[in-house]
């Protein structure tokens, strides 16, 4: 069989180029770096959310023992440890963000967002935060990781090793024998050694793949089933770039022009078309004001000296059933949670007009897929370890949501009961995470096509020649 030979012979010449073994060597190196780069971010954020959360828990007994021994007695004070604004700073309450097993293949933008944000309504959330949303996720920032390594540095392993598979041929006077000995086309034997490169070059590829599943596997949350979506897309990725290649052999250039075309079609597709398109949606789709967050971090002082008659206007909206039955005994506790829900409400505000921007920020990208069809790669990537800009936002919008619950549930009970006690723990506010459905077919779209259109144009040369 002609296949078998072919490869007996590839085989034999691999084998004797050391130049071609050590290349694939240094780039397996390459990956497994990036794979432990990966996972050295990820190891580090877990300890910190470890660490933040065990001291959470013990400030939380803390507080909790504090009311295992008080006395309540007589009226509430401001001082009283069951007081809204006292007790949140007693508690120093944190949340941390689910982080997948397999952003340790994709960073993505957990490397540029903290997984752990504050949960106690009382401090304020943008504070020396607002740059959190002034970056649109980009194409090539962040960390080294696998995913950098499967979109940027394993082509260049394939065009090498491919680049002159058919014009070497043709300039060492090899052709004509073959023509003569051979008995299959020439095109054929091209597409044989073509594919035999190919799986030499996939090589670094399955080294950091099986290594990946050994790292991963131990890790909690690990899912099989998304581990295996993420690599199968980077397997349609290197066969993307097998196609791509396929297409220029077909004009039968010579081996300079063929290294020059495919250095820039990579130059091209990685760097200048998703630079381009960042730097075209960060014009178009320009981030939230920061005067709009500098605004917010003065609401403390504006929403709290507003006249008391507009303080029991705004809780009375939401309260109707307090205003004939409530005791104002604390007029500064009733300003101060009138003050609350102004922050919240304005917190939110801001909050989701940053998210209905990155929302059309995501449209337009989405569609730009189609001419950027490695930046869908990666957002495929990024998707399935979790680790987008939506996933982050959804966190965020969580975190805001039982800031709100928490905040009602603490001024309601110290406005309507005599005091706060242990057994009300039991019905403080938890974080409901919102889940994001994501699916990574729509952005590979595009790569689809301009696949299938590669294929179509092969398949037509190979034709074309068939029939001289």
């Amino acid at each position: 069989m002609m296949l078998i030979t072919i490869f007996k012979y590839e085989i034999k010449q691999l084998l004797r180029s050391k130049g071609m073994i050590a290349t694939v060597f240094i780039f397996s190196a390459i990956g497994i770096f990036a794979l432990l780069q990966g996972k050295s971010v990820y190891d580090f954020q877990q300890t910190s959310i470890e660490k933040t959360l065990q001291s959470a828990a013990k400030n939380e007994s803390r507080v909790k023992s504090i009311f295992d021994t008080l006395q309540n007695k007589g009226k509430r004070t401001d001082s009283d440890i069951g007081a809204p604004y006292v007790l949140e700073w007693n508690l120093k309450a944190v949340q941390a963000k689910n982080i997948s097993p397999l952003a340790v293949l994709s960073t993505g933008q957990n490397d540029i967002y903290t997984p752990l944000l504050s949960a106690h309504f009382n401090d304020p959330y943008f504070n020396n935060q607002y740059a959190e949303f002034k970056n649109p996720e980009e194409l090539f920032a962040g960390n080294l990781d696998s995913s950098f390594f499967i979109l940027f540095i394993l082509p260049l392993l394939l065009l090498s090793f491919t680049y002159d598979i058919q014009s070497a041929e043709k300039e060492n006077a090899v052709t004509p024998l073959l023509k003569v000995q051979a008995t299959t086309s020439l095109t054929a034997i091209t597409n044989m050694r073509l594919l035999f490169r190919w799986l030499v070059a996939l090589l670094p590829l399955l080294v950091v793949c099986l290594l990946s599943y050994i790292v991963l596997s131990a890790l909690p949350g690990f899912s099989a089933v998304s581990f295996l979506q993420w690599w199968t897309i980077g397997l349609l990725y290197t066969m993307f770039w097998l196609l791509i290649i396929a297409v220029i052999q077909r004009f039968q250039f010579s081996s300079l022009i063929n290294a020059i075309i495919l250095a820039g079609l990579w130059v091209l597709l990685l760097i200048a078309i998703p630079g381009l398109s960042n730097a075209w949606f960060s014009y178009k789709y320009p981030p939230v004001d920061k005067t709009v967050f500098s605004d917010y971090r003065d609401i403390d002082f504006k929403g709290y000296d507003i006249p008391f008659a507009e303080h029991e206007k705004m809780v009375f909206a939401q309260y109707p059933q307090w205003k004939n039955s409530i005791q104002l005994h604390d007029t500064n506790y009733f300003k101060s949670f009138s003050n609350t829900l102004q922050a919240l409400s304005k917190e939110k505000q801001i909050h989701h007009a940053s998210m209905k921007n990155s929302e059309l920020l995501l449209q337009a990208e989405i569609n730009n897929f189609w001419i950027n069809p490695v930046g869908g790669v990666m957002r495929s990537f990024t998707t399935i370890s979790q680790s987008t800009l939506a996933n982050q936002q959804a966190f965020e919008e969580a975190i805001i949501n039982v800031r709100e619950r928490k905040a009602r549930y603490l001024y309601e009970n110290y406005l309507t009961k005599p005091h706060f006690t242990k057994s009300d723990f039991e019905g403080m506010p938890k974080v409901f995470p919102v889940v994001i459905s994501q699916s990574p077919a729509k952005y590979l779209a595009p790569l689809a096509l301009w696949s299938i259109l590669s294929l179509v144009i092969v398949l037509l040369k190979s034709k074309q020649h068939h029939s001289l």
